[in-house]
């Protein structure tokens, strides 16, 4: 399916919510942000859920939650599922570039209907994932889980290959009380009803200490493969160096050389870099002149050092992101980022706090702020319930910026539930009133 147009979603669609509501909600295109304001009871979190559920295949939350249909618009396609009055069978249908497919299925939930084989959490699956596939759109994890599940109640191909396509991660209320693979597998569609636990499961993590482990591997990959890139680079360097055209511009390679020198310092302040890193400490002197052939060499030295800094761009960004967001939130405290020992809190003298003694407050920040910068990927569908829990007034008025910024960072698409009038803030343009649509 389309990378550009039918992953991303435009328009929720929900009839006969609890037999008194349909919602119709248009997501923001521009922004890529939209917001679910309403009282209790109207059915913020269950159409997030209904949505993640459709896009995971969990076709049984359908039976607990009363509805008559539940339809997701695309740019080029939709999926619909229409709900039999018993909640025991709906009509799962399909229409893409003018194919349709449609398919009356059973809703099941029963313990017996569970995936044949899966006598573990989810994390056995699969190896632990890199970089990039934990930015597939949600978790990994949870995903495996769902195809598996839409396997076993004999979905059909055609849904299952559209399952394949969407990318979604669902960022629950609950997001503190487990870790991220204990939580896909022991809560939720996936509950103790769908597997048998194993004896000698250990006990979950902090979602926080989770997360800062996850953050170590993502920064030993990413550091390996700047180094492999140092590595071709410093192996080809005489060659290339010998084919190289003298370019003699003094003026512009001064001026690459202190942008080098800029970015370099600023790696080192987010602790990508370490000091002794071996890349330029310091900006050549405004006099310094080169002959052709000093030029020719330091030129291929800064396209060189430019290259081999371009596979740590996308991670300092991001990094940056987390840092400049939750500095600017945390009194007395700081987080930084350790090599060896991933997200680190510190106090202003410099102690360390583990990352499970900060405040519910603190820590709700540091897992969505994460979740958002470094789990999620182009195009993804990101469902957040209450991102308002535990948090400030003052806190909660910088969310959406910081969701706005991370949404135009990574170019994906947020539906955000909330009672919080301060989340909204001035925004009320990005704000759907489910209330209103009675």
């Amino acid at each position: 399916m389309s990378e550009a147009h039918l992953i991303r979603l435009r328009r929720i669609e929900i009839d006969g919510l609890f037999g008194i509501y349909d919602h119709r909600i248009d997501l923001d295109r521009e922004d890529r942000v939209t917001i679910l304001h309403g009282p209790n009871g109207v059915g913020k979190t269950h159409t997030l859920g209904m949505a993640n559920a459709l896009l995971t295949g969990d076709i049984g939350y359908f039976r607990r939650v009363p509805c008559r249909e539940c339809r997701l618009t695309f740019a080029n396609g939709a999926v619909t599922l229409s709900i039999e009055p018993d909640r025991k069978r709906g009509q799962l249908a399909l229409a893409h570039e003018g194919k349709s497919h449609r398919k009356e299925i059973p809703l099941r939930t029963e313990s017996k209907d569970r995936p044949r084989g899966l006598t573990s959490p989810p994390h056995v699956l699969s190896p632990t994932p890199s970089f990039e596939e934990l930015r597939e759109g949600g978790s990994s994890r949870r995903r495996q889980l769902g195809h598996l599940l839409a396997a076993n109640l004999k979905l059909p191909p055609w849904f299952q290959s559209f399952l394949e396509d969407v990318r979604i991660h669902f960022i629950e209320t609950h997001r503190l009380a487990l870790s991220g693979a204990d939580r896909d597998a022991w809560s939720g569609p996936w509950s103790r009803a769908w597997l048998d636990p194993p004896a000698n499961r250990e006990s979950p993590l902090p979602t926080v200490v989770e997360r800062s482990r996850e953050f170590t591997e993502l920064f030993r990959e990413t550091m390996a493969n700047y180094g492999h890139q140092a590595q071709r680079l410093d192996q080809t360097f005489p060659q290339r160096l010998v084919e190289a055209k003298a370019d003699n511009d003094n003026e512009e390679i001064r001026r690459r050389m202190a942008a080098l020198k800029s970015e370099t310092d600023q790696l080192k302040c987010l602790g990508i870099l370490d000091e002794t890193s071996d890349q330029p400490s310091h900006p050549l002197d405004e006099q310094t002149e080169f002959d052709d052939t000093e030029a020719r060499v330091m030129a291929l030295y800064v396209d060189d050092t430019e290259r081999k800094l371009s596979a740590l761009a996308d991670l300092a960004e991001r990094v940056r992101s987390l840092l400049d967001s939750l500095n600017g939130k945390y009194r007395h405290k700081r987080l930084r980022v350790d090599r060896d020992d991933g997200l680190v809190a510190e106090t202003d003298s410099g102690q360390r706090v583990p990352l499970d003694s900060l405040s519910s407050g603190e820590q709700h920040e540091l897992v969505l702020h994460y979740d958002l910068l470094f789990r999620v990927r182009e195009n993804t569908i990101v469902l957040i319930d209450e991102p308002e829990l535990s948090l400030h007034v003052a806190w909660q008025k910088r969310f959406l910026p910081d969701l706005l910024h991370f949404a135009k960072l990574s170019s994906f698409d947020a539906v955000v539930a909330t009672h919080s009038p301060y989340i909204i803030g001035e925004r009320d343009d990005l704000m759907v009133g489910l209330c209103d649509h009675l």
